[in-house]
Order: C-alpha cells, then structure tokens, then sequence
C-alpha cells in the first residue's frame, strides 16, 4: 500500500520548486526527510487524491513544526507566511492542506517533529540595514519599515473568537477542538449587544457584529456531527434557523438529512412548510429519501426523479461511483459536481442509515441513465453485489 515510486518522485520534485522558489534549503532537507519517514510506512499512501494536495500538507507540517505561521517571526529574524499563503503557493485550499496534513500526522509518532530552520540572511531582506558611500547607515528607512511591520502586526490581530476558532481548526482531538469552539463561540456573543436578540429576532444576520457568532455556532454543530452526536448538532442548528430565519447559511440542507435520521417527522413537516419554495437539489433529495423512508412512493419517486435533474452527479458521489476528495469545496455552483460533493458531505449518512435506500436509488438511477444515455460501468444486478459488499463492511467495523 506504500505510495508508489513514480507519484513520490513527483510529490518530491514539485517540493523541491516550491522550496526554491519560496523557502531555502533547510526546509526542502526538513521535507524531505518526512518523505522519506513516509515511503517507509506500509500501510500509508499518498497514491490517491492529488498531488498538490500532498504536497501541501507536507510543507503544512514542516511550516507548523517550525514555527512559520507565527506573525512576530520578524522580531527574532525568521521567516513568516500566513497558512492561507502556503495553501495559495501549493495551490490548494486550506481545507485541503489541512486535511492531508491531517492524515500524514496520522501515521506519524506522536513526537514526530520536522522543524528546518527559517532564519533569514540579513542580505537577503530589504529591510535591514543598507549601506550608502554618501548617507552611511540609512537608519530612517530600516526603522520605517520595521514600524510598517509592527503596524501590520497590529493591525492583523485577531479578536478572541478568531484565537480560538484557529485553535480549534488545529486540533487533531475532536474533544479539544469543541472545547476550544465554545470558547470562540462565548466570546464571538460578547460582541452582540444582548437587546439585538430581541430586536432582531429571526433576523440577527442583519447585524454583522453577530455573524461569527452565527457562523461559530454552525461550526460548532458540525463537529457535534463528526462526533456522531446528532441530537447535540440538530438543537444547535435549530437555534440558528431561529436566530436567522432566512437562512443566509444554508443550515436548512445540513439539519434535513439529521431529522432523517433522528425520524423527528414533526420538525421535517415544519421545515418543508418554512422553506416550500426552495427546489434545490439538496431539498429534493431530502425529500426523496425522506418520503422513501415513510413509505410514501409516489412522493419519494417523484422528488427523486427532480433531483436527478437538477443534479446528475448526486446519485454517482452516494452510490461510490465517483471518488470524493477528503475535503469539502467552499464554493459550488447549482448541478455541479461540487455541489454533489457538499450534498455527500450533509447526507451520506442519512442514505447509508435509512434501509433499503440505496438499492432503491440504484433501481431509479438505471432508469433514468437508460432514458438519457448514460454510461455506467456496471450492470444494476453487478452494482447492488457491490453496495451490500460495503454495506456489509461497514457494519463490521
């Protein structure tokens, strides 16, 4: 399973030009070595996913360990990049770097450390002291450009909420990372006046000093659902769609598929009734798997039939015939494959949980794959052997 030869010669090339282009030596040595650790890890791989999503988590460690993300590194003459900058060099998101970082720790020793020194030459920066035959040390541009920085330092400093929701991003534990988000979350309240909360009601979205407090709290739900604690993640939810009853953050997609689960039929009727117009493909297969799983067929059929339109690619990400990426696009557009991906994220385990579901999807896809032409790499009875196959894995584990 070990990664193979050709995939780390170019994951090693590709960090050797983002080291010469963007860090020194010491660093590629420093990564290097880490892939070298990796290669002799059997059961690890980098053989799927993209590369520059390994590359990214890999130069990720190496930054975290050495201390490169650290804004006052200037102060001790060491080099900084913010951690949006390194994904931006990788060409990746930060949900992706992280994420690959993630899974490389994983395999690694707990005390694994990388650490390549970043300290910079003098010569190297603008900023230190030039010499001039005529002027001599020019001291008031050197002090200028270090006020510059300290200004920028300053400038960047980050409300509490934001330490610890960084914090809480870092985190490997999920624990620690819930514990640090309802730090962010109570200190993202204090920035909310308590009379907005009645003069807003339903509305608070309005307000932009509560926003993170919106946005923490949805966070903050789903780690709940990472953790397996739907009904923690659902009660969370449903005080944001009280405070923000428009629903700017699209929480109405994340809490269906839960109520699905958790079969509150009550609150499922009242959030169809609350969002009626709403035909996105996420609505519709809610409803799809929902009506399916109250045995409601004429409904189930027909909202599923609508999100086959709507979104083509749906069926292929929940039924495996398409390979998702371990991390979640930010941004997606409507029938896209991004959007499929984001509706993966919120539903499979609603699907996966409800029985029966997935062979019926199976029975509906063929038909509708048949009526327009599209190619499918199995037969339906060869597709349903290998849907219990998982199945059955799955509850082995």
């Amino acid at each position: 399973m070990a990664t193979d030869k050709d995939k780390l010669k170019q994951i090693t090339d590709i960090v050797k030009t983002h080291c010469d282009e963007c860090f020194n030596e010491d660093y590629y040595k420093t990564t290097k070595k880490l892939i070298d650790k990796l290669k002799n890890i059997k059961e690890f791989s980098m053989d799927k996913g993209k590369i520059e999503g390994w590359v990214a988590g890999l130069l990720y460690i190496v930054g975290e360990d050495s201390g490169l993300f650290n804004q006052t590194n200037w102060i001790e003459s060491k080099e900084y990049i913010s951690k949006t900058d390194m994904a931006k060099i990788a060409e990746v998101s930060v949900a992706t770097m992280k994420s690959r970082a993630s899974k490389i720790r994983d395999v690694l020793p707990k005390n694994a450390k990388f650490v390549a020194d970043i300290t910079y030459e003098e010569d190297d920066y603008d900023f230190c002291f030039d010499f001039d035959d005529e002027d001599g040390y020019q001291v008031d541009k050197v002090l200028k450009k270090m006020a510059d920085m300290l200004n920028h330092t300053i400038a960047t400093k980050k409300e509490e909420y934001e330490v610890y929701m960084d914090k809480a991003f870092d985190c490997y534990d999920i624990d620690e990372a819930m514990e640090n988000m309802k730090l962010a979350l109570m200190h993202a309240k204090k920035k909310i006046p308590d009379h907005l909360f009645k003069q807003l009601e339903g509305e608070l979205w309005l307000e932009l000093n509560a926003r993170p407090y919106l946005l923490i709290k949805a966070e903050l739900a789903d780690l709940y659902c990472l953790k397996g604690d739907y009904e923690s993640a659902v009660e969370l939810y449903n005080e944001i769609l009280k405070l923000n009853k428009n629903d700017n953050q699209g929480i109405r997609y994340r809490i269906f598929p839960l109520l699905i689960l958790l079969d509150k039929k009550d609150q499922i009727e009242n959030l169809v009734k609350s969002y009626d117009g709403d035909d996105c493909a996420f609505m519709l297969y809610n409803k799809a798997l929902y009506y399916y799983k109250n045995k409601n067929e004429f409904n189930a059929k027909s909202f599923l039939r609508r999100g086959f339109e709507a979104n083509k690619y749906v069926p292929e990400y929940l039924l495996g015939m398409i390979e998702a990426e371990p991390f979640v696009p930010e941004m997606y557009s409507f029938g896209s494959e991004e959007e499929a991906r984001v509706y993966l994220e919120y539903a499979s385990a609603a699907w996966i949980e409800t029985e029966g579901s997935l062979f019926w999807l199976i029975d509906e896809y063929y038909i509708y794959a048949k009526k327009n032409n599209i190619d499918l790499p199995f037969s339906k009875k060869e597709f349903k052997v290998l849907i219990k196959q998982a199945l059955d894995e799955m509850k082995k584990k």
